[in-house]
C-alpha cells in the first residue's frame, strides 16, 4: 500500500505520520485481521462475566430456595414472592448472557440496568420505615459484586464495539472521535434514582400531589441541564420539525399503544387481582381540572422523557449501537424507568415505537407527539368512561 497515495492534506494536517500509518496498517487485509481477532478477544472478555453474574445468581436462587423450604411448604406468600423475583432475575440474566454472543455491549448495558432497576425497586418497597438509616439501595455484597462484573464487561463491551468501527472506516477519511456512553447513562441512573423518591415518600407518609409536582421539577430542571450540555446531540433533533407523514405516522403510533395498553389492562385486571391503574384519581382529589391533569399526565411527560430518552440516550447509544440495537435498549430503559411490572409489556411496546419514530424521522418532535398522543388518550379514557 502507498501511504503517500491514500495520504490527502486533510488527513496530513489532523494526524502525524506515525498515527496515520498505524491507522492504514489496520486497513489493510492483515491488520483486518488482527483487528478483528482483537475484537473477537474482547467480545470473549465481555461475555465472560454475564456468565459468571447468571451462575451466581441461580445459586443464589438455588440457596433461597432450600433457606426458604419450610415457609414455602407453609404457602407463605412472601417467601413464594420473594424466590419468585430472584428465579426471574436468574432467567433474566441467561438472557442477557445469551445476548451477549452476539452483542456484548448492549447486552452489558441492560444488565446494569436490571441491576440498578431491581435493586432501586426493593429499596423503594421497603423503604426506611422503622429504621433509623436507610437500607443500601443495592441491598448486599451479591448486587455490588454483580455490578463490579458489569461494569467490567460494559468497558470490554465498548472496546470491542469501537475496535468494530474502526474497521469500517475508509483509509483515507479522518479518524472521527468517538464519544463514550458514560454520560446518558449516568443521566439514566438519575432519573431512575428520582422515579425512586414518591415512592420512598409513600413508604414513610402519605404521598402529596405537592411531592409529585416537586419531583416534576427536578426532572424538568436535570433534563434541561443535560439538554444544554448535550447540544451537539440535541440541538439537530430539536430543530428539526419532521414530515407531516412522520407526525401523522407518530399520531397513529400513539392510539395504537393506547389500544394494546388498554386491551393488556382489562385482561391482566380480569384474570388476576390487579386493580386497574387510574392515573387522575390523585389530582382529582385534590379538585384539579382535567385540563391541569392533562398537562401534568400527558404533556409533562411527552416533552421531557422524549428530550432525556429520544433526545440524549438514543443518539448516544446509536453512536456505538446498531439501529436495532438502539431500539431494544433504549425501550429496555424506558421500561425499566417506570418501575412498574403489570405495565411492563406495554411500556416495552411503547418505547420500541417511539425510538423507532425517532431513528426514522430524524426529529424529536413525531416522539413527543406520539407520547402525548397516548396519555392524552388515557386521560381522555378515564374522563369520558
Amino acid at each position: 500500500m502507498d501511504f503517500s497515495e491514500s495520504m490527502t492534506p486533510s488527513a496530513a494536517s489532523s494526524e502525524d505520520l506515525s498515527s496515520l500509518a498505524h491507522r492504514l496498517y489496520f486497513q489493510s487485509d492483515q491488520g483486518r485481521a488482527v483487528e478483528q481477532a482483537i475484537a473477537g478477544r474482547k467480545a470473549a472478555r465481555a461475555e465472560r462475566p454475564l456468565r459468571w453474574i447468571a451462575a451466581v445468581h441461580t445459586l443464589g436462587t438455588l440457596a433461597l430456595m432450600g433457606i426458604l423450604q419450610r415457609q414455602l411448604a407453609m404457602g407463605n406468600s412472601f417467601a413464594t414472592q420473594l424466590l419468585t423475583i430472584h428465579a426471574v432475575v436468574s432467567a433474566a440474566y441467561w438472557a442477557v448472557w445469551i445476548w451477549s454472543f452476539q452483542a456484548p455491549l448492549p447486552a452489558s448495558i441492560v444488565g446494569l440496568l436490571l441491576l440498578i432497576s431491581m435493586s432501586m425497586a426493593d429499596f423503594a418497597a421497603s423503604g426506611t420505615a422503622g429504621t433509623q438509616h436507610p437500607r443500601n439501595p443495592l441491598g448486599g455484597p451479591l448486587p455490588i459484586f454483580t455490578m463490579c462484573l458489569l461494569i467490567r464487561a460494559i468497558v470490554n463491551g465498548w472496546r470491542q464495539r469501537v475496535l468494530e468501527l474502526d474497521a469500517q472506516l475508509d483509509p483515507t477519511e479522518i479518524k472521527p472521535r468517538t464519544r463514550g456512553i458514560a454520560s446518558p447513562i449516568l443521566l439514566y441512573l438519575i432519573l431512575l434514582t428520582i422515579v425512586v423518591i414518591p415512592r420512598s415518600l409513600a413508604v414513610q407518609h402519605d404521598l402529596t400531589i405537592k411531592d409529585l409536582l416537586d419531583v416534576h421539577k427536578l426532572m424538568a430542571i436535570i433534563v434541561t441541564t443535560w439538554v444544554i450540555l448535550s447540544w451537539r446531540d440535541t440541538l439537530p433533533v430539536i430543530r428539526t420539525i419532521g414530515s407531516l407523514n412522520w407526525l401523522i405516522t407518530a399520531m397513529i403510533f400513539g392510539l395504537g399503544t393506547f389500544v394494546v395498553a388498554s386491551i393488556y389492562g382489562d385482561l391482566l385486571s380480569y384474570f388476576t387481582s390487579v386493580p386497574p391503574v387510574k392515573m387522575s384519581k390523585p389530582f382529582l382529589d385534590e379538585h384539579y381540572s382535567w385540563l391541569a391533569i392533562l398537562g401534568i399526565i400527558a404533556a409533562f411527560p411527552a416533552i421531557f422523557e422524549e428530550l432525556a430518552f429520544r433526545g440524549i440516550i438514543v443518539p448516544a447509544l446509536g453512536r456505538v449501537l446498531s439501529e436495532k440495537e438502539t431500539i431494544a435498549v433504549s425501550a429496555i430503559m424506558f421500561m425499566t424507568l417506570h418501575l412498574s411490572v403489570p405495565s411492563a409489556p406495554h411500556l416495552l411496546l411503547m418505547g420500541a415505537a417511539v425510538g423507532f419514530v425517532r431513528l426514522r424521522s430524524k426529529s424529536i418532535w413525531p416522539c413527543v407527539l406520539m407520547h402525548f398522543t397516548h396519555n392524552a388518550m388515557c386521560v381522555g379514557f378515564e374522563r369520558w368512561m
